[in-house]
């Protein structure tokens, strides 16, 4: 997660300065409320960071709580619907092993902000696209291209190996996801975000027969992958869904379509369920690089079964 400059802060018609210090002081309330803890507060002013789009997100340190120490990110979600799904997902992979930050507190919206909410832990880690400017992209590019696919398809193949049932009760036990998709469409349609509007149509259209479901991510692209010494970390889980593996397919984007030309596939007819879907294209590298890696991980679970060992699966 990268740092907002100032001056990103103040947008024209006024300035928003105000509107996020009473934000931040309404989810301080709410973790008081929440903790039972009148003591706790700011070690410093919270940091606005980028990302995130209609959901807000600081760097924040606290005081007065023995059991919220560290350096931790608030996020603060508009969509009550979707922060319940996105805080249960995200809570059961990082208790589970999943890359993810773990989820320290979290609420629903209530007296004190009308947003759900939660306080995740701050990983110190890029995008896997950050900072691409000027003669750092020239240089960077070129090995980035090769190696996100094969990136992207790892996280996408670990995840799938993690049990799903135990998200049925928060999630649904049913195929959900048709449900999801037409609420995303209707957001979609409202912020006007018409290549996505499409791809919502043609999933919608077509999908799988769903005999796997997994948990997906829903978004795996590489603003929402961070890299560090430790490995790669996988956050924003606004549209995970117990769902057929296709559908983290369907979604991901390996390149930078601004700045590489690369060539592209549909998804190809080894997929099952989705690969019809109109006016989407994947990266013929990351079609490549996920069923290669979905092919390795079924031969490792096979072999552990065999060998008498337990699996995720």
């Amino acid at each position: 997660m990268t740092r907002r400059s100032p001056s990103s802060t103040v947008m024209s018609g006024g300035n928003t300065r105000s509107v996020l210090d009473a934000t931040t002081q309404q989810l301080l309330d709410a973790i008081r409320d929440q903790r039972g803890n009148d003591r706790i507060e700011w070690a410093s002013e919270p940091e606005l960071l980028v990302g995130g789009f209609s959901n807000k997100l600081w760097r924040l340190e606290i005081t007065g709580d023995d059991e919220l120490t560290g350096t931790l990110v608030g996020r603060v979600l508009p969509d009550a619907d979707i922060a319940l799904r996105e805080i249960a997902v995200q809570t059961y992979l990082a208790r589970a092993g999943f890359a993810t930050p773990a989820v320290r507190l979290s609420g629903a919206p209530g007296q004190h902000l009308e947003h759900a909410w939660m306080l995740m832990e701050h990983v110190q880690a890029t995008p896997l696209l950050a900072d691409l400017s000027g003669l750092s992209a020239l240089t960077r590019l070129p090995s980035l291209a090769r190696s996100i696919p094969s990136r992207l398809a790892r996280c996408a193949t670990s995840l799938h190996s993690y049990d799903a049932r135990p998200l049925a009760e928060s999630l649904g036990t049913g195929n959900d996801v048709l449900d999801f998709l037409s609420h995303m469409r209707t957001r979609m349609v409202a912020s006007k975000q018409t290549e996505l509007v499409a791809l919502a149509n043609g999933l919608l259209a077509a999908p799988p027969d769903s005999d796997r479901i997994v948990v997906c991510h829903g978004d795996l692209h590489p603003f929402n992958v961070l890299a560090s010494a430790n490995g790669d970390t996988v956050i924003d889980w606004t549209t995970a869904q117990r769902a057929d593996p296709t559908y983290d397919l369907a979604f991901t984007n390996g390149s930078a379509p601004d700045l590489v030309d690369i060539s592209t596939a549909r998804i190809g007819p080894r997929l099952k369920g989705w690969q019809s879907c109109p006016k989407r294209s994947l990266q013929s590298s990351v079609t490549r690089s996920c069923v290669s890696h979905a092919d390795e991980n079924n031969r490792s679970v096979r072999q552990r079964r065999t060998s008498g060992f337990p699996s995720r699966v």
